[in-house]
């Protein structure tokens, strides 16, 4: 799973796709999550991003 898309609110760089804890999955029944972790080797920053309806269609 490599797709970086964004970038880190922390140091600013570059996110890339990591696959969904349990939690993330037990929350994504009712509000679709994407997990993310910060490339920049001095950050490592985790986290999930809320994913809207019509990019979860896309699929």
């Amino acid at each position: 799973m490599t797709e970086s898309i964004q970038r880190c609110p922390q140091c600013g760089g570059y996110l890339e796709r990591i696959r969904r804890h349990r939690i993330d999955r037990l929350l994504s029944l009712f509000v679709k999550v994407r997990r993310y972790q910060c490339q920049n080797v001095l950050c490592q920053r985790e986290g999930v991003v809320r994913v809207h309806d019509s990019l979860h269609n896309k699929r």
